[in-house]
């Protein structure tokens, strides 16, 4: 499955075109799709069968014969709850990626992963099973080995994704010579980039309108699980591993001893065939065993659980059992119970509470708990699972986890960012970043944070901050590309509605540059907005927060900062800007823009400190007590940093002002490179930065000499001839600013459009495989 940019769940199901595409209506609505089909341990159990989806439509495709080879399809209906559906993520980015990874089935069999050191773009055309794929429609794959055995394809794998070092789908897999006794050969899969809108004009042979209907132009998208509840902290987790059972701190209550809660490795329901019981995870799970003559009240009752200073509670945990004996004969119940001390046990939840069916008979179901909040701060908290019933069937329960969950959705140690990567001779790769940062751009430019929320404001008509891009390290002109801002829903100050716009207005100017349409607010989240076409600006400018209703609300997200200090305003009845500051009190709004298109210049060195003081009404005030404030994810203590070759630990850098590190006499041949950050208090490791990657071949070092570009002057194009071993052009202006770069791969003969580019002066620069560069004047008429 795969996610699109309203990420709404829609169940777009992604496979390749030779894998069916022909198949009339009729044909499609008979399909079927199995969800979880996997072993529950490596090697060994069974896989389910049950959790199934019939039917779809086919809503794009592209052929493999001349095109990319995919088919887009819908389910007919939405997938339930208990198959835990996961919405891919995906990149179409044309870059070779670093190491990935397949998930299929190889035919039909249960899931199977296979890894691979070696993913770069198929330049040639390609003769796939007697059907020839354009040049640059494919990834070339071969696999590699790892602890587990060396993973290929096979038929009947045919379709499945190809996902990228980031876990983003960016192929599917047209076919291949890849088999057991032939583990080295290559396996092709059509590119996700070309299937985006690379088969032809009509909606129906593209991706795009579909996993993008807000046209927002993204180049990668995360996925999405519309049921994921975030993480805090785990409190407790009980998965019954541990050599003894009840397990420590648990007890039993029963009313009869030999048909209580047990555990076990795995058992097996008689019929024909019987149908074997195995753990969800790990090697055991508890259960009970049903009796027919008496009246069973069977309580597993947890250790007492200290939830002091917890809030925001959630509990997962699976269980397993018979649709027929507990929902439709109602002979059996299971429920999970909790209480305070020694105070009454209150229901939580039971089995009929879940959404499940006949066809979901002993397979495992994950049930998510939130209502929890009577539970919240309270220092004595027990949970029970309890099995009533007579003359029933068994009941399982695995894997039970309580924590605190959390809005937030920051990475707890931040990344090293800008990773690049220089051949500073034949043999010596020199790696530069940037220390981990609050946001991954460096063009994200803010006077305050989330991170700095403590009180908020909602100031009519219109409230702004005036942006100055020199403070940070950035010259005019330059172009404004988003726009993000936080806003919060106090308690005291609820909102009537929701709604605001975007303005952005150039400085000592009434007339706004730029108004969005109506966004809807959301409490304590940064609300993120693309500008479809970027606004230029060549002066300092005003982003406005315009609330539709006139009360002012949403309200937004404010740090309370010393007079004197502070960037923002409000617009007066005249229609003209005043500081937020009355001389005693001032605030900076949170909020956030991406600037494109700037030349870095030294950061400016003044303090901000101003004069400007004004009578505005600073009545739309309201602090933010600190038990309301959001809880902040810790981000540990930054000291040093670990770099990657290949997937493979090269360096521990132990100082943290290092950033940079020169990687001696590596061998020819495709490189990949990622940075981590080590943190302590608490101790970890961040997911890896940008990953970069360098050739290395004994070329001729004089080999740029042979390239020409031409005609010069030129107008719509610029054809470079000798262009084998280039790998990247870029144009940048005369005072530097880039304006395109331009992957190469590998043609003798390379065309590049221009014209989107303006009459003028130009420096186009080719870059070689080893690193080696070329750079030229050019003038377009």
């Amino acid at each position: 499955m795969i996610n699109n940019t309203n990420e709404d769940g829609t169940p777009y199901f992604l496979t390749a075109n030779h894998c069916g595409g022909n198949a009339s209506a009729a044909d499609r609505y008979a399909w079927q799709f199995y969800f979880n089909f996997e072993r529950p341990a490596c090697g060994s159990g069974t896989a389910p069968q049950n959790q199934v989806i019939t039917g779809c439509k086919l809503i794009s495709t592209g052929p493999i014969s001349g095109g990319s080879d995919f088919q887009l399809l819908t389910f007919n209906s939405d997938v339930p709850e208990n198959y835990a559906p996961y919405y891919n993520g995906w990149s179409r980015l044309t870059t070779n990626p670093a190491p990935g990874v397949s998930i299929h089935h190889p035919s039909g069999d249960v899931k199977k992963i296979s890894t691979s050191n070696s993913i770069v773009n198929n330049a040639a055309s390609i003769n796939v099973g007697g059907s020839i794929m354009p040049k640059n429609s494919t990834w070339r794959v071969t696999w590699s080995e790892n602890a587990n055995g060396w993973g290929v394809t096979e038929g009947g794998s045919s379709g499945s994704p190809l996902f990228n070092q980031n876990g983003l789908i960016i192929g599917t897999l047209s076919g291949g010579s890849s088999m057991c006794n032939n583990p080295t050969s290559p396996d092709f899969y059509g590119k996700f980039d070309y299937h985006w809108e690379n088969n032809g004009t009509a909606n129906s042979e593209q991706l795009r309108p579909w996993l993008d209907p807000t046209e927002s132009n993204v180049n990668t998208l995360n996925g999405y699980d519309p049921y994921a509840v975030s993480v805090e902290e785990t409190i407790f987790n009980e998965s019954f591993e541990g050599s003894t059972f009840p397990p420590t701190g648990w007890t039993l209550q029963t009313a009869i001893a030999d048909n209580t809660w047990k555990e076990s490795t795995g058992y097996s329901i008689a019929g024909d065939p019987p149908t074997p019981i195995n753990p969800q995870d790990g090697q055991k799970f508890a259960y009970v065993q049903w009796q027919g003559e008496q009246d069973q009240d069977e309580w597993l009752i947890s250790p007492v659980i200290d939830l002091s200073n917890k809030n925001e509670l959630a509990m997962t945990f699976y269980f397993n059992g018979s649709y027929h004996w507990s929902v439709t004969n109602d002979n059996c119940d299971l429920t999970l119970k909790a209480r305070i001390g020694e105070g009454t046990w209150a229901d939580l939840w039971t089995e009929l509470d879940f959404n499940w069916t006949s066809e979901l008979n002993y397979v495992w179901n994950k049930v998510t708990i939130t209502n929890l909040a009577a539970y919240e701060g309270k220092p004595n908290v027990q949970f029970a699972f309890v099995y009533t019933g007579k003359d029933g069937a068994n009941f399982n329960i695995d894997n039970i986890t309580l924590f605190s969950a959390t809005q937030g959705e920051q990475e707890p140690l931040s990344k090293p960012r800008n990773l690049n990567a220089t051949l500073v001779n034949q043999k010596d790769v020199e790696l530069s970043w940037s220390a981990p940062g609050p946001f991954t751009d460096p063009n994200l430019v803010y006077y305050a944070t989330s991170s700095d929320l403590n009180s908020l404001i909602w100031a009519t008509p219109e409230r702004a901050t005036l942006f100055d891009i020199t403070d940070f390290g950035l010259s005019y002109p330059a172009e404004i590309s988003k726009l993000i801002h936080t806003f919060y829903n106090h308690q005291s100050y609820p909102w009537p509605d929701n709604t605001f716009q975007f303005k952005i207005y150039a400085f000592g100017e009434t007339t706004p540059l730029y108004t969005s349409e109506p966004i809807e607010a959301i409490h304590n989240k940064e609300v993120s907005h693309d500008l479809e076409t970027p606004i230029i600006v060549t002066n300092n400018f005003y982003v406005s927060i315009v609330p539709v209703d006139e009360s002012g609300h949403p309200s937004s997200g404010t740090k309370s900062v010393s007079p004197g200090t502070g960037h923002s305003y409000a617009m007066n009845e005249e229609g003209n800007w005043e500081i937020y500051d009355d001389g005693e009190d001032a605030y900076e709004l949170i909020i956030s823009t991406l600037i494109a298109g700037a030349s870095k210049i030294s950061y400016n060195t003044n303090n901000n400190k101003h004069g400007l003081t004004s009578t505005i009404d600073l009545t739309k005030v309201a602090r933010i007590e600190e038990d309301q404030l959001p809880s902040q994810k810790a981000e540990g203590t930054l000291s040093g940093y670990k770099v990657y070759r290949n997937s493979t630990a090269i360096a521990t850098i132990s100082n943290v002002e290092t950033t940079s590190y020169i990687d001696e006499n590596i061998p020819n041949g495709s490189h990949w490179y990622y940075v981590t950050a080590l943190y302590s208090n608490p101790e970890g490791e961040s997911v890896p930065s940008n990953t970069v990657q360098i050739t290395l071949t004994d070329i001729d070092n004089n080999m740029l000499n042979n390239v020409s570009m031409y005609p010069n002057p030129f107008q719509n194009s610029i054809t470079i001839n000798n262009a084998e071993q280039l790998n990247r052009m870029v144009i940048t202006n005369i005072i530097g600013q880039t304006l395109m770069d331009v992957p190469l791969y590998g043609l003798q003969t390379e065309y590049i459009p221009t014209n989107k580019l303006t009459k003028g002066v130009y420096l186009i620069t080719v870059y070689g495989k080893n690193g080696e560069r070329k750079v030229s004047k050019m003038i377009k008429e």
